[in-house]
């Protein structure tokens, strides 16, 4: 099963991958990985759900533990 990562930091925010324009995707979103803390690019292409992608080898599920657990403390 391939892992999509919707949401991610921009400048310490969490922010989901339909805040992101046309013109800031690919590496112009300046999005870092909320697991790793590197460099995200922002995938808006027409075929695949939209999402944010590492440029680096990261582990996919733990990304997305860490931003499901962000996202919790938010709420909280």
């Amino acid at each position: 099963m391939d892992i999509k990562l919707p949401y991610t930091l921009k400048n310490g925010i969490m922010i989901h991958i339909s805040q992101i324009s046309l013109e800031q995707r690919g590496k112009k979103c300046e999005c870092v990985c909320p697991l790793c803390g590197k460099e995200l690019i922002a995938r808006l292409g027409e075929k695949n759900t939209h999402h944010f992608a590492h440029t680096t080898d990261c582990l996919p599920e733990a990304a997305v533990q860490t931003m499901i657990h962000l996202l919790a403390k938010e709420i909280l």
